[in-house]
């Protein structure tokens, strides 16, 4: 009875106890460069996103199904306000609710699709609507990057890109203390809000019926159609809801962006303790599984290495993207691919943010997206990032 006790105990604390093996190697091995009040900060807002839609994810899982089509879903919404930004509409509540109803949509087309249609799993009907909201997202932006800096929507993005209590040396601009990201306290207020809802109401016991007992659901009453079509629902609102911290986090919509989004979320309800059978999991262990699956850490304990990488791989364009507008006054992408023909994306992505509002982004902006290229380092989306900070005139001295 003791060791059942004991072995239940170690399931349950086992993803914390591996997080803090984790920060603990990296404290002894480099405490200089890891133990910073400003690298766990950055650290928490970077897992922001990943932990929204990991806990949509987490009621798809404990019903037995799978939502694959949540990072298409996320950088739709990203993209929709982006669009509407580039249209003139800069009113924060009407952007946050289209990007909200649309993430929703899709949501609950998924539900619907599995429920009315009776398809065998939901991996059938997300996998398609993953596919068709990356394409929709690719359609309406042009298949280019949305630049959301000097838009007028400064309050928006401060949701994802902001921090309370942030403070100062006195008489100076030099940070004392980074501040907590607003990003993540949304996320502990989210996270709280779905402990509740999953432990104490009805339909989040119904939840766990439909997952760990279909059957037994169905013979004692529960609507299993309708709970699932919520369920999907909500992973979709949820999916918006990281697509809305994303707007102030990556300061550009991209519909190629958010290409792990999905493998992320799932990976961190895994390790968090939830099940692909259903019936298990909690929102606490998958909000320590995205910590510790936040693959970010490295790059933090390793900033030197992650600095030269980016200039490496970024040197080229970034010099004849450079060398161009200093000798000529303007960017002739044509010249420029001419010369660096490999290079012919970054150097388009590059003229089109160098020629945009981007070139008078203020300082804190600039070392804002610093911060995320260092942060985003080990990404294959590493390289948006970083075109995004050779478009506001980022020197190698900064990067």
């Amino acid at each position: 009875m003791k060791n059942t006790k004991m072995k239940e105990l170690l399931q349950k604390l086992g993803t914390l106890m591996a997080l803090a093996i984790l920060v603990l190697i990296f404290c002894i091995t480099m405490p200089d460069k890891f133990m910073k009040v400003g690298n766990f900060m950055n650290i928490l807002k970077q897992a922001s996103i990943n932990c929204l839609i990991a806990s949509g994810m987490l009621c798809a899982l404990i019903t037995a199904g799978i939502d694959l089509s949540v990072g298409s879903n996320c950088v739709l919404c990203t993209c929709t306000i982006g669009v509407m930004v580039q249209s003139g509409i800069t009113n924060p509540f009407l952007l946050v609710l289209c990007g909200l109803a649309v993430s929703t949509l899709a949501g609950f087309i998924n539900g619907t699709l599995l429920t009315r249609l009776d398809l065998p799993h939901p991996f059938v009907s997300t996998m398609g609507m993953k596919n068709v909201l990356w394409g929709l997202a690719l359609v309406i932006t042009g298949s280019k990057s949305i630049a959301f800096t000097n838009t007028g929507i400064d309050g928006l993005m401060w949701i994802g890109g902001g921090s309370l209590f942030t403070t100062y040396y006195e008489g100076t601009t030099k940070v004392k203390f980074p501040g907590i990201p607003f990003s993540f306290v949304l996320v502990i207020i989210v996270f709280i809000i779905f402990d509740i809802f999953l432990r104490k109401t009805a339909l989040g016991r119904q939840i766990y019926c439909v997952g760990g007992n279909p059957e037994a659901a169905r013979l004692s009453g529960i609507p299993s159609k309708n709970v699932l079509t919520f369920v999907y629902t909500l992973s979709g609102f949820m999916a918006g809801m990281a697509g809305i911290v994303s707007v102030g986090r990556l300061a550009s919509a991209n519909g190629n962006a958010g290409s792990t989004y999905d493998n992320d979320a799932i990976a961190a309800c895994i390790v968090g303790g939830a099940s692909f059978t259903g019936g298990k999991g909690t929102i606490w262990g998958t909000l320590i599984g995205a910590l510790l699956i936040e693959d970010k850490l490295a790059p933090y304990a390793l900033p030197e290495l992650s600095i030269e990488c980016f200039r490496q791989d970024l040197r080229p364009t970034f010099a004849a993207v450079q060398g161009f507008w200093t000798s000529t006054g303007k960017l002739d992408a044509v010249q420029i691919i001419a010369r660096y023909p490999a290079e012919k994306q970054t150097v388009l992505s590059c003229v089109q943010l160098c020629e945009s509002e981007c070139v008078r982004l203020t300082r804190e902006r600039v070392e804002e997206w610093t911060r995320t290229i260092l942060e985003s380092a080990a990404k294959d989306r590493f390289q948006q990032l970083a075109m995004q900070a050779v478009g506001a005139s980022v020197s190698y001295a900064d990067l």
